[in-house]
């Protein structure tokens, strides 16, 4: 019994494969997170810390925490949008639940509490 290799049972080929495209999906929300937590420390912290936007670097274990919650639910959102709610699903959790995982508060910074 030997395996065959054709274009038709190749992932890396076959772009409907459902596994390629989770992997792809977790991988862009992925890519999602590090821009958001990048851009949170690098850009908005330093531009419009005065705003409100304050950072205190978390524990490392709050960090990974964070991310995983952040990706946890890629691992069962719908890969084809059937539904307007499924629209909404995901504009949702692009926009609202990733940040809010992100963005820290520390509120015992010594800076008062907001």
């Amino acid at each position: 019994m030997s395996a065959e290799f054709s274009e038709r049972n190749s992932i890396v080929i076959d772009s409907e494969h459902p596994y390629r495209q989770r992997v792809l999906l977790i991988s862009a929300v992925l890519g999602y997170v590090a821009l958001f937590q990048w851009m949170y420390e690098n850009y908005l912290y330093p531009t419009w810390d005065y705003f409100g936007f304050h950072y205190n670097q978390p524990l490392t274990s709050y960090i990974i925490l964070a991310w995983i919650l952040s990706v946890t639910p890629s691992l069962w959102m719908p890969m084809r949008l059937t539904r307007p709610s499924q629209l909404a699903y995901w504009v949702l959790y692009i926009t609202v639940f990733i940040p809010s995982t992100l963005a820290f508060r520390n509120e015992h910074s010594g800076k008062g509490s907001v």
